[in-house]
């Protein structure tokens, strides 16, 4: 099989599920449509999926995050740590209890 037909493939089949809800959560999280042809194209969906790929957090956010997280004896997770936007809202919620 050829690589372009791999991509007319890719272009007629739909997202998996999984891939599609994922691409709900960040239309979501970005505050963004989600493009209608994302529903039925997994080249779309995954072409959408990377233009809205997290950016990482500033290392002084990480250790700041680190810091309040020890003093209030809480956990802090790898997937707050891994994306600049929910480090900034875990930041938002849990600075002003320390």
């Amino acid at each position: 099989m050829s690589a372009e037909s791999d991509k007319q493939n890719q272009n007629a089949n739909p997202p998996t599920p999984k891939m599609l809800a994922w691409a709900q959560t960040v239309a979501e999280r970005f505050g963004v449509d989600l493009p209608q042809d994302a529903h039925a194209s997994f080249e779309s969906c995954k072409a959408f999926l990377d233009e809205h790929k997290p950016v990482p957090p500033s290392q002084k956010q990480v250790e700041y995050a680190q810091r309040i997280a020890q003093s209030l004896g809480i956990e802090l997770e790898e997937e707050t740590l891994a994306d600049y936007m929910l480090t900034s809202q875990w930041l938002d919620q849990n600075a002003k209890r320390t």
